[in-house]
C-alpha cells in the first residue's frame, strides 16, 4: 500500500504532469459529481474509470444508502420513540417531531464509525442529550440496517469488493488491472464519512494518490487543504507532498483583485469590468436565466444553454423542481406528480381507525387523476369546479360518512326544489331565476353531477380501506407497502388514461421501488404521512445529481471548456462566506467537541467549520477565474422567508457595479423562450340565441356595472352563482324575506322551512340572521312579468341578482342599463372590444368572481386610497 499526495496548478494541462502516464489505468474518484463531469469532459478519451464518491460508495453499500432503507428506519425510529416509558410527554413529542433529524444524527455517527457507548454520560448536560443516547442505543440494537452497516465497516474492504463496485459502474466490460490504483480528486476537505471509507481502502494493498489543485502564489488561502491531510488522519503531511513545478496558469484580474485583500500581493487597484445583477425574486431569475437558457419540455430532458451554480443550490433546486420535476429525472420528486400527491393525501385521511376529509385533501385527490369511476367512465379531475361550488354546503363535515350524508341531503333538497319549481325546456334567463336558490353555487350544480361527486368520495373511502385494511392504529411496514403496490397495480390502467408518458413511467418506477421494501417491523400510521412525504419528495434519495450545482462543486468547472454562459447566483450576505456545518441534533457544541477528541474522523467536521472562510475564498477565487467573459454574477434579494438581502461581503469588497434587474425592460422580455399555448378557435353555437339572452336587462345591468363581471358570468359560464359564505348570508336573508312575503307565514314556520337548506351554519347564526331579515320583509313581491307560458318573475329577482348592493344603487344601475340597452348590445354584437375591461370599485366585494379576478378591488385597497 502506497499513499502519495500530488498537486497541480493548471487543470487543463494534466498531460504535461509527470503523474499523468499512470492515469489511464487508474480508478478516478471525485469528491463531487460536477468534478466528475468536468474531468470526463477534459480527459475521457484517455481515462476510462471516472466516478463520483457518492455513486462509488452507493455501490459498496447499496442497502445503507437506499431511500427504501431510510424510510423503513424512519418508521421504526418513530415507533421506538412512541413506545418509550418514563419520558415527559412534551419531550417525547419534540423527539417525534424531529425524528428525521435524529435519524440523520444516528446515520452520521454510524458512517463515521461512532457508537452510542462513545457518548460518556458525564458529557451529557441536557435531558435531550441523555434521551438521544438512550434512543440511539436502543435503535442501534434493534435496527437491522444499522447493525449490518456497523458490521460492514468493521470488516476489511476487500479488493474483490472494490473491483465489483467499479465494474457495476463501468460502461464497458474492460477488466481492471491486477494492481488497483485509486486517484482521488477534489477532496479539498474531507468529511467523517469519506475518511472512514478512505481509511478502509488504504488498508488494502492498493495504490492511492490524492491529486489536489493548489496554487502556491496564494498559500495563505490554499493552505487550508493541508489541515485535512496529516499523520493524525493517516495521510502524508504537507512536507511530504509532491508539488507541481509547472508554470502557474494566468489569473483573471477580478480573481487577483479579490485575493489582494488576503494575500501579500503587489496590486494596483483599478476598476473592474465585471458587474453583478440583483434579482427581486426567484421568479425574476427564472424568467431571465432559466427559461431562456433551458428548453424545458414535458417529455424530454432539458437542453442546457448555460451552467448555473449557487451557494444556496439546495433551496433553488427545491423551488425549481417543484415547478419543473422533469429537470431532474434521476432524483425523482414524486410529490411533483399527481401520484405522489395522491398517496400523501390519502394517508392524511386515516386517523386512528377513522376516515376524515377536508377541502385540501379532497382537492388534491380529485385533481390527481387517480379517482376514476369505471362504470361511468369519468374522472374526478373533470368535477373540480363542481366540488369547489359544493364546499360551502359541506362545511363542518369531518368523517367521510358526514360528507356523503351531507351530499345525500343536498340531493334530496335539490329534488324538492325541482318539485316546487319544475324544470322544463327553458332558456338561461329562466334557469338563472327559476327558484330563490338558483344563485347559490351548490344548489346550481346539476343533481347528476352532485351524485357523481358523492360516488367519487365513496370510492375514496373504498381506496382508503383497501390501503389501510382493518389495521387499527398500526401495521407492519411490509404489509402496508405491499398494499400500496397492489393499489397501484389495480388502479393504474384507469388513472393512466389521461396521464402523460412521463407520469406513466413514474408510476411504474414507484411500483418497482415499493417492491424493495421488505420489513416485518410494526409502525404507527400517524407517522406514515411524514415518512411517505420524505420518501416521495426525493429527500431520502442520496443522489448527488442536481440541476443547479452547489458552490462547493465549482472546482469541477475548471476542467470544462466554457463555450456556454456560467451563472453564479445566490451571492447574498447569508450565503457567502459559507455557513458552518451543523452538529448532529440534539448534541451541544461542547459535547460534540469532547466526542471529537476520542474519534479522529469527527475532528474533520470541526476542522471544516474552522476553515469555512478559507474554503469560501478558495471557491470564490475559482469562480472569478472561470472564463470571465462568460461569467454572470447575481443574487436574489427576496427568497423564501428572507427579504431585502444585500450582496455578499466578497462582492462588496470588489466594488462591482450593481445592475437592478427589471422584468419590464425590452431586453428581458425578448429573451423569454416561453411560447403561450395556442387555443383552438371554435365557432359559437346558436350565436343569435345567445345574443338574444344578452338583451335581458338583468344581464346587461351586469355589463353596465362591470364588463369583466359580465364576461365571467355569461361568456365563460351560463349564468353567475355565488359560492362564498359571505354572499350566501345575503341570499339567505333574501330567501327568508321572500318566503315571508309569498306565504304570509309566521317566523317559526318560515325558519323551519328554510333552515334545513343551510346545514353548514349553526342554528343560532341562522336564527339571528333570519329574525333580522324577517323584520324587513316587503309586503309584496313587486310587479310580475311573464317570460314564458309556465314562467314569470317579479321585481324581487333583482335582490338575488345583486345581493349586497343597496336598494338605491340597484335601482339606479338597472335604470341606466335600460337607458343604454341599444348601445350596450351594439358593443357586444360588433366585437370591437377584444377584451372586456374591469370597473373595479366598492361593488367588487359582492362580485361572484372576486376570488379569481385579477382586477378586483378589496376593502383594504379602497381604504388605502381613501387614506
Amino acid at each position: 500500500m502506497t499513499v502519495a499526495i500530488h498537486t497541480y496548478s493548471n487543470p487543463t494541462e494534466w498531460k504535461e504532469h509527470p503523474l499523468y502516464a499512470s492515469f489511464p489505468d487508474a480508478v478516478h474518484v471525485c469528491a463531487t459529481r460536477n468534478q466528475r463531469d468536468g474531468i470526463r469532459s477534459c480527459y475521457e478519451t484517455d481515462i476510462k474509470h471516472i466516478y463520483s464518491f457518492r455513486e462509488f460508495i452507493k455501490k459498496l453499500y447499496p442497502r445503507w444508502y437506499s431511500a427504501e432503507s431510510q424510510v423503513q428506519q424512519l418508521l421504526r425510529l418513530n415507533k421506538l420513540i412512541a413506545d418509550l416509558n418514563g419520558v415527559k410527554p412534551d419531550m417525547k413529542q419534540a423527539f417525534r417531531k424531529n425524528a428525521m433529524e435524529i435519524l440523520e444524527s444516528i446515520r452520521f455517527f454510524t458512517e463515521a464509525g461512532v457508537h452510542p457507548h462513545s457518548l460518556a454520560d458525564e458529557w451529557l448536560v441536557t435531558e435531550k442529550e441523555q434521551l438521544f443516547k438512550e434512543i440511539w442505543n436502543l435503535f442501534a440494537q434493534e435496527d437491522q440496517t444499522v447493525r449490518k452497516h456497523i458490521q460492514a465497516l468493521q470488516k476489511p474492504l476487500l479488493q474483490k469488493d472494490l473491483k465489483e463496485a467499479i465494474r457495476s459502474l463501468s460502461k464497458d466490460s474492460e477488466l481492471l488491472s491486477q494492481e488497483l490504483h485509486f486517484v482521488f480528486h477534489g477532496f479539498y476537505f474531507v468529511t467523517p464519512e469519506q475518511q472512514t471509507v478512505l481509511k478502509m481502502i488504504r488498508q488494502q494493498q492498493v495504490r492511492i494518490t490524492f491529486f489536489h489543485y493548489y496554487d502556491g502564489r496564494f498559500a495563505d488561502t490554499f493552505d487550508f487543504i493541508k489541515s485535512f491531510y496529516t499523520d493524525r488522519f493517516g495521510w502524508p503531511s504537507s512536507e511530504e507532498w509532491i508539488y507541481d513545478k509547472a508554470p502557474y496558469a494566468p489569473v483573471a484580474s477580478s480573481a487577483y483583485a479579490f485575493f489582494a485583500a488576503y494575500e501579500q500581493l503587489n496590486w494596483n487597484p483599478e476598476p473592474l469590468k465585471e458587474s453583478i445583477t440583483a434579482y427581486g425574486s426567484f421568479f425574476d431569475f427564472l424568467y431571465d436565466v432559466i427559461m431562456p437558457n433551458f428548453e424545458i419540455d414535458d417529455n424530454e430532458t432539458p437542453k442546457r444553454k448555460a451552467q448555473v451554480i449557487s451557494p444556496n443550490a439546495d433551496e433553488l433546486n427545491k423551488i425549481l423542481t417543484a415547478y419543473y420535476p422533469q429537470l431532474n429525472a434521476k432524483k425523482r420528486n414524486f410529490l411533483s406528480y399527481p401520484i405522489g400527491r395522491f398517496f400523501v393525501s390519502i394517508h392524511e385521511i386515516y386517523d386512528n381507525g377513522n376516515m376524515r376529509l377536508n377541502e385540501h385533501i379532497l382537492t388534491d385527490l380529485f385533481s390527481s387523476g387517480w379517482i376514476f369511476d369505471k362504470s361511468n367512465r369519468v374522472n374526478a379531475q373533470d368535477y373540480m369546479y363542481d366540488l369547489y361550488k359544493l364546499f360551502p354546503y359541506l362545511q363542518g363535515c369531518s368523517e367521510i360518512k358526514e360528507w356523503t350524508g351531507r351530499l345525500d341531503q343536498l340531493i334530496k333538497q335539490g329534488l324538492m326544489i325541482e318539485q316546487v319549481f319544475p324544470i322544463s325546456r327553458e332558456n338561461r334567463i329562466v334557469r338563472s331565476m327559476r327558484s330563490p336558490f338558483s344563485k347559490i353555487g351548490h344548489f346550481a350544480v346539476p343533481l347528476h353531477r352532485v351524485k357523481q361527486v358523492k360516488q367519487f368520495i365513496e370510492s375514496i373511502q373504498l381506496m382508503t380501506k383497501m390501503i389501510f385494511g382493518q389495521s387499527g392504529t398500526s401495521a407492519t411496514i411490509n404489509q402496508h407497502f405491499k398494499r400500496l403496490k397492489e393499489f397501484l397495480v389495480e388502479n393504474r390502467s384507469a388513472a393512466e388514461i389521461n396521464a402523460e408518458k412521463e407520469e406513466k413511467e413514474i408510476v411504474r418506477e414507484l411500483e418497482e421501488r415499493l417492491s424493495l421494501i421488505q420489513d416485518d417491523t410494526e409502525f404507527l400510521f400517524e407517522d406514515l404521512k411524514d415518512a411517505l412525504h420524505y420518501y416521495l419528495s426525493g429527500k431520502l434519495d442520496d443522489n448527488d445529481e442536481n440541476f443547479i450545482n452547489g458552490f462547493i462543486e465549482i472546482d469541477g468547472e475548471i476542467f470544462k471548456e466554457h463555450e456556454l454562459p456560467i451563472y453564479l447566483t445566490g451571492l447574498d450576505e447569508h450565503s457567502l462566506p459559507l455557513s458552518e456545518q451543523t452538529i448532529p441534533w440534539p448534541l451541544q457544541t461542547d459535547t460534540f467537541e469532547q466526542l471529537c477528541q476520542r474519534h479522529v474522523p469527527l475532528q474533520l467536521h470541526s476542522i471544516r467549520n474552522r476553515a469555512g472562510k478559507a474554503i469560501s475564498r478558495y471557491l470564490f477565487f475559482i469562480a472569478l477565474n472561470l472564463a470571465p467573459e462568460r461569467m454572470n454574477l447575481s443574487w436574489i434579494k427576496n427568497i423564501s422567508d428572507q427579504h431585502e438581502l444585500q450582496r455578499a461581503l466578497y462582492v462588496k469588497q470588489l466594488g462591482l457595479k450593481v445592475i437592478e434587474f427589471n422584468f419590464n425592460t425590452k431586453e428581458s422580455v425578448e429573451t423569454l423562450s416561453y411560447v403561450p399555448h395556442k387555443f383552438t378557435a371554435e365557432p359559437l353555437k346558436n350565436t343569435e340565441t345567445t345574443l338574444e339572452t344578452f338583451a335581458f336587462e338583468d344581464f346587461l345591468a351586469e355589463y353596465k356595472l362591470c364588463p369583466k363581471r359580465f364576461y365571467y358570468s355569461y361568456i365563460t359560464d351560463e349564468y353567475p352563482v355565488f359560492s362564498s359564505e359571505f354572499m350566501h348570508q345575503f341570499l339567505y336573508s333574501e330567501i327568508i324575506k321572500t318566503a315571508k312575503t309569498s306565504t304570509k307565514a309566521n317566523f317559526d314556520s318560515v325558519f323551519r322551512e328554510v333552515s334545513p337548506f343551510f346545514p353548514q351554519w349553526p342554528d343560532f347564526k341562522k336564527r339571528f340572521s333570519a329574525k333580522t331579515a324577517f323584520q324587513y320583509a316587503p309586503k309584496q313581491l313587486g310587479q310580475i312579468t311573464q317570460v314564458e307560458e309556465t314562467a314569470s318573475y317579479t321585481e324581487t329577482r333583482k335582490n338575488f341578482q345583486f345581493p349586497g348592493l343597496k336598494k338605491a344603487d340597484r335601482e339606479r344601475l338597472l335604470e341606466e342599463s335600460k337607458r343604454m340597452l341599444s348601445e350596450s348590445l351594439h358593443e357586444l354584437r360588433s366585437g370591437d372590444k377584444q377584451t372586456l375591461p374591469a370597473k373595479a370599485g366598492y361593488h367588487c366585494r359582492f362580485c361572484p368572481h372576486i376570488d379569481y379576478c385579477d382586477n378586483a378591488a378589496y376593502g383594504i385597497d379602497l381604504q388605502r386610497e381613501e387614506d
